[in-house]
């Protein structure tokens, strides 16, 4: 990730904060810890062979142990930790800085 990265919001995950279309703009997170706890972050999922599959866009809240656990705030439409578990903080590459 570039130090700035847009993203179009695609899905209903995080509505109301984010929604479907809107674009955001994420700087790189440089040290990942507990200074994260309760922003919405952007992460980079990883596929079983190791290679950076895709990002998500999810709002960190549990920091435990080094490790985050992520969720949409829209959870009845989320794909977060509930079902992949915790992140390494190698995992976390944003931090979204403005919506628009």
């Amino acid at each position: 990730m570039n130090f700035l990265q847009s993203v179009r919001v695609v899905g209903t995950s995080m509505a109301p904060t984010l929604t479907s279309g809107q674009r955001a703009l994420f700087s790189k997170v440089v040290r990942a810890d507990k200074s994260l706890l309760n922003k919405v972050v952007l992460i980079s999922r990883i596929n079983s062979a190791g290679a950076q599959d895709f990002y998500q866009i999810k709002r960190v809240t549990k920091y435990e142990n080094g490790k985050f656990f992520v969720t949409g705030d829209n959870q009845d439409a989320s794909t977060d930790s509930r079902e992949f578990g915790w992140l390494e903080p190698n995992e976390i590459v944003g931090k979204l800085l403005i919506k628009f």
